[in-house]
């Protein structure tokens, strides 16, 4: 009777041995994962099922079925691809991605494993609800598929607000066949991968004249009436030869809002030749320009250069009309416009909404992230009116709404790429004198354009096609 006593003591002793190491296991490997960055964090989030992703309606994106299983919805496999990311192992945790931002999330990284205590219960992340809007980005992606643009990218934000409620890039892959993106020692090298709303930096063309503009005027608001002379002869400066688009001489201008409306790059090149170099720069850095920002919600702004470190001389003039080294994403593009379009202020830009922990019914808002003064209002909303000209009568005609009761002001932009046959196409626009809901502000890019496409016909004719879906059908005037 004795030995059964002690054997069933022993059968004990070793049960409770086990589960008190399963259990300050899980306790541990818990507490690693909120204080241990990199590769670390990665192999525990591989013993975790992924959370459940929605968009901005709460539709859902998708969501972990166990440890090594992620699906998601079928029509929005390929629109979300590059945005939701793949395998945050392939792609070491990219902060571009929304799988990699919200990693601590959605693989439980931050979740208190002392509250959970059982060894055996299968770990779960958090549900992540995102701005982006579902039916908004498979409209784009259709929209950029069908138009054969091939090499593309949209932004469309809350320029108010700092939501980002479509950030679609092609070309793109499948959520749910990830098998065939190509890897290289297991790592992602495939350009499918990218969203190009985040990662690429491209020649800006004349989508920087309105940025040039309001960083001038804030060193001197008189520039707004500089008078140039666009005639044959009057295009060198410092040594450097510039000319405008198909070599055009627009004659006598006068004010900075003529400039920007017919986009002369002598205009600009002049106004930006009559101010100290140092001066301009200095201002320009507050739109982000050789800067970098940070944001809680680990998106970076740091690939905006406006004329960079290794700028010849020739570099440093074109830099003014958006070519040589002058470069951003469609990202930092969409913050310096949010600050042109919101008197001068840019809010930090947001993906994340809310969270929802495991156990509960409840989403909890994302806190807020600090806002950024670029420019005074005064600059921002003299900048806007220029902008508004070239809508009205300029090469952003074709996102004329006024029949519609919308005014919108925008800059279109051409840069010729290094192959000089192909372009990168651009259009800016954003929606005027708005309540908070309808204030869209909308890039569009088309890089490795064919020669015979325009900005102000595809890159415009996009951003058009758009607006009408934000305004007209989905609740607009």
């Amino acid at each position: 009777m004795l030995k059964q006593k002690t054997r069933w003591k022993n059968h004990l002793l070793v049960t409770v041995l086990i589960l008190g190491l399963l259990v300050s296991g899980k306790v541990y490997l818990g507490k690693a994962a909120q204080e241990t960055p990199g590769k670390y964090a990665l192999a525990i989030s591989n013993e975790v099922t992924m959370g459940k992703i929605y968009d901005h309606d709460m539709k859902l994106i998708g969501k972990g079925v166990d440890n090594e299983t992620e699906i998601f919805e079928k029509e929005y496999a390929e629109s979300f691809s590059n945005l939701i990311g793949p395998d945050i192992w392939t792609s070491l945790k990219s902060s571009y991605t929304v799988r990699g931002m919200a990693a601590d999330y959605l693989y439980g990284l931050k979740q208190d494993r002392l509250k959970e205590l059982n060894p055996f219960t299968r770990n779960v992340g958090n549900d992540i609800q995102l701005s982006l809007e579902g039916d908004l980005t498979n409209f784009i992606y259709s929209l950029l598929t069908k138009n054969a643009y091939t090499d593309s990218a949209v932004l469309v934000l809350n320029y108010k607000t700092g939501e980002i409620l479509a950030a679609v890039s092609l070309p793109a892959f499948d959520l749910n066949d990830e098998g065939n993106l190509n890897l290289k020692d297991g790592l992602l090298s495939d350009d499918r991968a990218d969203n190009k709303v985040f990662k690429s930096s491209l020649m800006l063309g004349s989508t920087m004249k309105p940025l040039l503009y309001a960083a001038l005027l804030e060193i001197d608001p008189s520039l707004e009436h500089l008078n140039y002379q666009c005639v044959k002869g009057n295009h060198m400066f410092q040594g450097v030869q510039v000319q405008c688009d198909s070599n055009v001489y627009h004659g006598s201008l006068s004010t900075m809002k003529e400039g920007l409306r017919i986009s002369c790059n002598g205009y600009a090149l002049a106004a930006a030749s009559a101010v100290p170099q140092k001066q301009l720069l200095e201002k320009l850095k507050r739109f982000g320009f050789d800067n970098s920002f940070s944001f809680s919600q680990s998106l970076t702004y740091s690939d905006s250069t406006y004329y960079g470190a290794k700028a010849d001389a020739g570099d440093k003039v074109r830099a003014a009309i958006g070519a040589g080294n002058c470069r951003g994403s469609l990202l930092s593009l969409g913050i310096s416009y949010s600050a042109i379009f919101n008197k001068g202020v840019a809010p930090a830009p947001k993906i994340l909404l809310s969270v929802r922990e495991r156990g509960k019914s409840e989403f909890i808002p994302t806190k807020d992230d600090r806002s950024m003064r670029m420019c005074s209002g005064e600059t921002a909303e003299k900048v806007v009116e220029m902008m508004a000209g070239v809508t009205e009568n300029g090469t952003g005609k074709r996102l004329d709404m006024s029949d519609q009761g919308y005014r919108i002001a925008s800059k279109t932009g051409t840069a010729e790429e290094t192959d000089r046959v192909t372009n990168t196409l651009w259009c800016v626009a954003g929606v005027t004198e708005v309540e908070s809901r309808e204030s869209y502000l909308v890039i569009t890019c088309i890089d490795h354009a064919k020669p015979e496409w325009t900005s102000s016909q595809e890159a415009c004719g996009a951003a058009r096609e758009i607006l009408e879906y934000l305004l007209l059908k989905e609740g607009g005037k």
